[in-house]
């Protein structure tokens, strides 16, 4: 074997072993990609269903007619005590959660 043919198996050896490597770590790289696809999967269907279950709550007829009657119970106290209730809010404490209602003209 003469030195050009070695010095040519010397660089095509090398530039193979380069090619070798980066085509391991693109495998690599796309490997842990499609594993944190799966939590990401995971994660947006465990949010999906929490503003699923806050839609029901909001949207409930018993939680909008507790708003509707703690309205017409302030405005009827405040109107009681000879004031205005035009502007104002209240927070209700009902049950361990706190509820702030602000009130809108009913007329």
């Amino acid at each position: 074997m003469d030195l050009w043919t070695m010095i040519v198996l010397v660089v095509a050896i090398g530039c193979g072993a380069g090619i070798a490597e980066s085509y391991f770590k693109s495998k690599r790289h796309a490997d842990s990609a499609r594993s944190n696809d799966g939590a990401k999967d995971k994660e947006l269907a465990e949010l999906r269903h929490r503003v699923e279950v806050l839609e029901k709550i909001v949207t409930d007829k018993k939680y909008q007619l507790e708003r509707e009657l703690d309205q017409l119970l302030l405005r009827t106290l405040m109107l009681a005590m000879g004031q205005s209730a035009a502007g104002w809010s209240v927070s209700l404490n009902r049950s361990g959660r706190s509820v702030k209602i602000p009130l809108t003209p009913m007329f």
